[in-house]
């Protein structure tokens, strides 16, 4: 019994010393964690610092150092080129070599010389700049909307071969990248008795001759973020569908991008319900880029590319002014490089049009500009660092 009763004591001590030495190596491995891993000089709050110093351009800073001012282009007279350098000066830097253009298409053979020569005029000086030009294609031709059945017939073939035929004579080493038949799923253009599922065969006949006479030449789609039936003429329906039924006859391998198009829309305070409500567009409500990622997965490609802006103001009258602050546009700009980062994080190439002409005094009483106050300016500037800094590959328009 004494025995037990000693051994018991003695197990006692054991545990005892096991627990004792325990934690006292817990408390020498915490010290030392501590002392070897630490931040050193708070290097936790220097990394922040440092990421957010990223996303800021400071007021002597070009916004993109590895690409230096074009001089050359002080001297251009084609308009788009004059806004180009405005921006560039701005930035103090050259803020792309890509340019989006816009021109009309013939619809006869006989139209087919006065087309080009619209479009030479267009992209010669840009050529001569080392400038790539986007070159948008509308089915117009001075102003008149050409069918989508006349477009879809086999006279066309003849039609797009004197076309290409006539561009090579001018621009025999043109580079460009093509958009052919933009916005297909909105009521802009003259669609009847047209079936959707022919763009394919518009599309083809179309790039074929592109390809022949121009092999390196880029041929992309675009489509507005929201459908609508053609005979929509009041945008009164939203439709949100991918865009696959007009893909269904398209030669896949003719394209190189798939575009989406979405930009921030307000309505007149006079048609307001709360006319004092304070704006504040989120990009969700005009860019649906998951209906971009159901297209090119039909198509099987992974080029995309992102045709937006943001205003500064609409309307002109007093009564229906809508201004956009600073503040949403800054926010705007940063939803759409995560939507942008979000696609590259799945293994898209990807691109951005920035639209920026000033059309208050248009129809359309919009100002995409940021050249008018010192606050859009470094706006600007801020965006174009943001997106360089996010390797985005950047394009614009603006024609006055």
């Amino acid at each position: 019994m004494l025995e037990f009763k000693l051994m018991t004591k003695l197990q006692y001590c054991v545990i005892f010393i096991i627990l004792f030495l325990t934690v006292i190596a817990i408390s020498l491995s915490s010290f030392y964690f501590y002392k070897f891993n630490r931040p050193l000089s708070g290097s936790k709050q220097s990394s922040t610092k440092q990421m957010q110093s990223l996303k800021t351009l400071t007021s002597n800073q070009s916004c993109i150092e590895s690409k230096p001012l074009n001089l050359d282009l002080m001297n251009a007279r084609n308009s788009t080129l004059t806004q180009l350098n405005k921006y560039n000066q701005l930035c103090g830097s050259q803020i792309t070599d890509r340019i989006m253009i816009f021109n009309g298409i013939p619809s006869k053979l006989s139209e087919v010389k006065d087309s080009i020569i619209s479009l030479h005029n267009q992209i010669d000086e840009l050529v001569k700049y080392n400038l790539t030009p986007i070159i948008v294609l509308e089915p117009v031709f001075d102003t008149k909307n050409i069918s989508f059945s006349e477009l879809a017939s086999n006279s066309y073939n003849l039609i797009w071969s004197e076309y290409f035929s006539e561009l090579y004579r001018l621009n025999p080493a043109l580079q460009a990248e093509w958009i052919f038949m933009p916005e297909i799923n909105t009521p802009i253009w003259d669609q009847s008795n047209f079936k959707t599922s022919d763009f394919g065969l518009i599309v083809n006949q179309f790039g074929a001759s592109l390809k022949k006479f121009f092999p390196n030449n880029n041929l992309d789609l675009l489509f507005n973020s929201t459908s609508y039936n053609w005979n929509d003429k009041q945008w009164q329906k939203p439709l949100i569908q991918n865009f696959n039924q007009y893909l269904l006859k398209i030669d896949k391998k003719l394209i190189n991008r798939l575009w989406i198009q979405g930009f921030p829309f307000a309505s007149r305070k006079s048609d307001s319900v709360n006319k004092n409500e304070e704006l504040n567009i989120q990009l969700k409500s005009y860019l649906n880029t998951a209906l971009l990622m159901e297209s090119t997965n039909y198509l099987n490609i992974k080029k995309v590319g992102i045709n937006t802006g943001t205003f500064s103001e609409k309307y002109r009258s007093i009564k229906d002014q809508i201004k956009l602050t600073n503040l949403n546009r800054q926010s705007l700009h940063d939803q759409t490089i995560q939507e942008i980062q979000n696609l590259k994080n799945v293994g898209y190439d990807t691109a951005v049009n920035l639209f920026l002409e000033n059309k208050l005094k248009t129809l359309e009483e919009t100002n995409w500009s940021y050249l008018d106050s010192v606050e859009s300016r470094e706006l600007f500037r801020q965006l174009v660092f943001k997106l360089d800094q996010n390797r985005i590959l950047l394009s614009i328009f603006d024609n006055l």
